[in-house]
């Protein structure tokens, strides 16, 4: 499918909502996991690096694709690692 399709005024925004609902489930996935599987005395430095993890994931996300994107004319790059610093 691409932009052209008729129904992509519906389809982007329902897709959007579909992946959305899809990633609060593996969140909520992951922390039962971390709950459950450190003692109770890690469990708050686990919960505390799993939380810095999600938000440095939610605040490079949008970032990432835009740097990735070829510009127009230029040769295509190898792949490599997500994130360079």
């Amino acid at each position: 499918m691409n932009s052209s399709h008729p129904r992509i005024g519906l389809l982007l925004p329902a897709g959007r909502a579909v992946t959305g609902i899809g990633a609060a489930f593996v969140m909520l996935a992951t922390l039962s996991l971390l709950t459950t599987s450190f003692p109770p005395h890690e469990r708050r430095n686990a919960i505390a690096l799993w939380a810095g993890f999600a938000g440095a994931g939610g605040a490079l996300g949008p970032i990432e694709p835009c740097r990735a994107r070829p510009r127009p004319g230029a040769r295509p790059r190898r792949p490599g690692p997500a994130l360079s610093i």
